[in-house]
């Protein structure tokens, strides 16, 4: 649904208050209750919900107010006012429908908590995105096994641990992308109308910043375990939810089978900096310890 059948479809809510006397108006104002209605599902992911009141435009005039609050539930929403003078006469109207701005935060929260959400709730900023994956991988850059080094050994310095870490992440990120865009579009499951790379920047931002962010100060492995492990769920709901024809089953195979090239890959990318640290006279085992 675009803005235009919006504010039609809330302008047609607003038919029966025109026919309405000026005497009547001023009944329904008087009961200060408003009229909350739903139009349901329209078969796109849309469900229509919204008001209409009834109130006194300004105390000089006298005017009636008769406005019309309407929202699709995902990122439209807008009003449409009638302004009934005391003689009867329609003195003006107007409304407008806007777009509310997605954030990957809301989106992210919402996953979290394995609500569904339309592929159009992902279309929020790619700096957001960005940001998210960036933010993760600086926050496994701080695990303490990344500075670790043997005794009379220097550490590696902080920057060459927080490099890794968004090295490892971004190469992994990309890596099982890749891998799902193929995955999901085998059989004609899923025609790539949709931002996949937002999604499942926004899938996993709450998991694991959580998981990263508890290892980093510190805490086992094995006690964050089950979050990264929940992050695997996460995600696959959230690409079913967008992608219909996707089972979750066959969503969490997509996520495992990426899962396998992503560590080889990150395997290569730990070597290569083993070998950096060596060049520098650092030691090599603190990196992925």
């Amino acid at each position: 649904m675009n803005e235009d059948e919006l504010l039609s479809a809330i302008k047609d809510k607003l038919i029966p208050y025109r026919r309405m006397s000026f005497d009547e108006l001023s009944t329904m104002e008087q009961l200060a209750s408003p009229c909350v209605f739903t139009l349901g599902s329209l078969g796109n992911d849309d469900y229509l919900q919204g008001e209409i009141d009834v109130v006194v435009d300004d105390k000089i005039s006298i005017n009636i107010r008769v406005m019309g609050i309407i929202d699709n539930g995902r990122n439209l929403y807008g009003s449409y006012s009638l302004i009934i003078s005391p003689d009867g006469n329609l003195v003006s109207e107007g409304g407008a429908i806007q777009r509310r701005g997605n954030s990957i935060f809301r989106s992210a929260l919402n996953l979290f908590v394995l609500r569904e959400l339309p592929f159009s709730r992902f279309n929020f900023p790619r700096w957001q995105a960005v940001l998210s994956v960036s933010t993760i991988g600086l926050l496994v850059g701080l695990d303490p096994s990344f500075r670790a080094a043997p005794p009379g050994v220097s550490a590696p310095p902080l920057w060459l641990a927080l490099l890794a870490g968004l090295v490892l992440t971004w190469v992994g990120f990309l890596v099982i992308v890749v891998i799902l865009r193929w995955w999901l579009k085998r059989g004609g499951r899923w025609d790539g109308d949709g931002d996949l790379f937002n999604l499942v920047a926004a899938a996993w931002l709450v998991t694991n910043t959580l998981g990263a962010g508890l290892t980093a100060l510190g805490m086992p492995p094995l006690l964050t375990l089950p979050l990264w492990l929940y992050s695997v769920w996460v995600g696959a709901q959230a690409m079913e939810s967008a992608i219909p024809k996707a089972s979750l089953g066959y969503c969490i195979g997509g996520i495992a089978i990426g899962l396998v090239p992503a560590v080889l890959a990150s395997a290569l990318v730990v070597v290569l900096i083993g070998l950096a640290m060596a060049g520098l006279g650092l030691a090599p085992s603190g990196v992925g310890a």
